[in-house]
Order: structure tokens, then C-alpha cells, then sequence
């Protein structure tokens, strides 16, 4: 009996700590303030302050089971399923060695500054790759005859053997532009991250529009000669 009891004493007690804290968190979205419990950190390990659209993300309520809520790290080790570091800390479970970085700081100014030069290296790159695959799109369609439905005799060879050449080159510098600005676009502001992700997606889909076409002429012509 006496055992009985106790336990239901215990569940009760949990069970109105969790009241308390459910109710406490659900205040706390209701005025805005819950996303100032937490840190973000990156993927390279290092916290930082949330931006304004992380902590709306985290003052939203959401129901059991939404895949749209937030994932919130049990412990600064704790990794994603996919073996990211990346997520939100409470800032309670910070590491001691670890510190929140001043963003007025000289070292913080001078890393964004490299950033946006490294951007725009990386955008150069992509452009000047997508000029190129651009390029020799125009020249093929001021090569083809709308009236024979084919390519006109003097451009047909050279469209035919330097379209996927055209496209070799082109990836030579749009390549490693790609997957730079990619990789760059982690590191920006999550609200400017999808701007920063545009060079990226726009050089990829001209390289896979330049390779199909180079690829279709080249079958194209090809099938005309027999």
C-alpha cells in the first residue's frame, strides 16, 4: 500500500513538472522570448547568436510529428542524422572553452569581408563558365536552317566537334565555381542564404542545359548524315 502510494506521489510530481514546463515554454513563444535560451552552432563547431529568422523558427508552435520543427541538440556533441554538428544548443549546455563571439568584433568583420570577396570569386568563376556555354548555344541556334530543319553546312562541323568541347572548357572554371559558392552559402546569414545559393543553382542548370544540347546536336547531326 505504502508502495502504491509513493509511486503515485512520484508520477504525480513528474507529472506537474511537466505541466510547469510545457506551460512555461508555451508562454515564452506566446511572448517572443523562448529563442533567447538557445545558441546557434555552425557546422564548423562554433556558436553564435541567432539571426531574427532562427529565433521566429524557434518561438513558433508546433504540433507532435511536424517535420518543420526545430532541431535542438541534446548536448553540444550531439550530431544530425546526417553527421552535421549543426543546430540549436541551449546556451546552459555551452562548453566552457567555447564563447559567444562579439559581432562587432575586428576578427568577425574581417571573416565576412573574405566571405563576400570569396563569393564573388566563386560567382566570376561560375560566369565566366556559363558565358562560355551560353556563347555556344547562340552560336547554335544562328547555325540552324529553320527551313531544312538542320544545321547550315559551313557551321554544322563546327558546331558538331566543339560543342562538347565548348562544354568541357566551360566546366573547367563553372565546376569548382559551383561547388565553392555552395559551400560558401553555409557561412552566410540564414536570411541571405538563399540570394547567396542563386550563382550556384544558375551556373549548375545552364552547365546541364549546355551538356544536353551539345549532346542532341551532336546526335542530331549525325543521324542527318546518314
Amino acid at each position: 500500500m505504502t508502495s502504491a502510494v509513493l509511486t503515485t506521489c512520484v508520477l504525480l510530481f513528474a507529472g506537474a513538472v511537466r505541466w510547469i514546463v510545457v506551460h512555461r515554454e508555451k508562454s515564452q513563444r506566446s511572448a517572443g522570448v523562448y529563442a533567447n535560451r538557445f545558441v546557434m552552432i555552425s557546422d564548423d563547431g562554433m556558436p553564435r547568436e541567432l539571426s531574427d529568422s532562427e529565433k521566429a523558427h524557434l518561438n513558433a508552435e508546433y504540433r507532435l510529428g511536424d517535420g518543420n520543427r526545430p532541431y535542438i541538440k541534446d548536448d553540444y556533441r550531439s550530431l544530425t542524422p546526417d553527421g552535421r554538428i549543426f543546430g540549436y544548443l541551449p546556451r546552459r549546455k555551452l562548453p566552457r572553452d567555447l564563447s559567444l563571439p562579439d559581432p562587432n568584433s575586428i576578427a568577425i568583420r574581417h571573416r565576412r569581408i573574405l566571405t563576400a570577396v570569396q563569393l564573388v570569386v566563386a560567382i566570376l568563376l561560375v560566369a565566366t563558365g556559363s558565358t562560355v556555354v551560353v556563347l555556344w548555344i547562340v552560336l547554335a541556334a544562328m547555325s540552324f536552317d529553320a527551313t531544312k530543319y538542320g544545321l547550315l553546312p559551313w557551321t554544322a562541323a563546327g558546331v558538331l566537334l566543339f560543342g562538347l568541347a565548348f562544354i568541357a572548357i566551360a566546366s573547367i572554371a563553372s565546376i569548382p565555381g559551383i561547388i565553392w559558392a555552395k559551400h560558401l552559402a553555409k557561412s552566410i546569414p540564414a536570411r541571405w542564404r538563399s540570394v547567396a545559393t542563386i550563382p550556384a543553382r544558375t551556373g549548375s542548370i545552364i552547365m546541364v542545359i549546355g551538356l544536353l544540347l551539345a549532346v542532341a546536336v551532336l546526335v542530331f547531326v549525325s543521324l542527318r548524315s546518314r
